[in-house]
């Protein structure tokens, strides 16, 4: 049985387009600052390989994670993790990630420090089941209204993409 993170409300793709209520996919899932949609896909799989995340930071209230009032400003990741040989490491950094990064941050107070440092704790800890399947990453740290952190590992990438059209890469 394939589990999904609680915080990443994505389907098997196993369900038709006529069968599933679009309308139910809300635009800010989790209370994420941000409208936000995807769409994912089985294809030829049994099952689905890639995880979404889309998560607002200041939704933790653990006391295990200080740095929840140093985000004074709406904070919220949105994350895609692209499978490789099976689910689990892509379903492990979507049910981490955004743990993990809160915990990095009280350290450091600066986002590309914290993403890089998540990053690399995702990896050892994920090494550490001996699993052996893999995910790539490619996550989005939008602070406030206007500041956008991206972070990449392996080939997956982030474009914005403009109303008209045109589009920068940012990874």
């Amino acid at each position: 049985e394939v589990k999904y993170s609680q915080r990443s409300d994505i389907s098997d793709g196993s369900d038709s387009l006529e069968e599933q209520n679009i309308s139910s996919h809300l635009l800010h899932p989790n209370d994420v600052h941000f409208p936000t949609s995807y769409w994912t896909e089985r294809n030829n799989r049994m099952y689905v390989e890639d995880r979404i995340l889309i998560d607002r930071v200041q939704s933790f209230s653990s006391s295990h994670f200080a740095a929840v009032d140093d985000f004074c400003e709406p904070t919220s990741i949105y994350a895609v993790f692209d499978g490789h040989a099976g689910y689990q490491c892509s379903q492990f950094c979507a049910d981490w990630l955004s743990a993990y990064f809160v915990r990095k941050y009280s350290i450091s107070h600066d986002i590309p420090s914290a993403l890089f440092a998540t990053f690399k704790q995702l990896d050892r800890d994920f090494m550490e089941t001996n699993k052996k399947d893999g995910t790539t990453a490619c996550v989005a740290v939008l602070s406030g209204h206007n500041q956008l952190t991206v972070a990449n590992v392996g080939d997956s990438r982030a474009l914005l993409v403009r109303a008209d059209g045109t589009f920068k890469p940012l990874s």
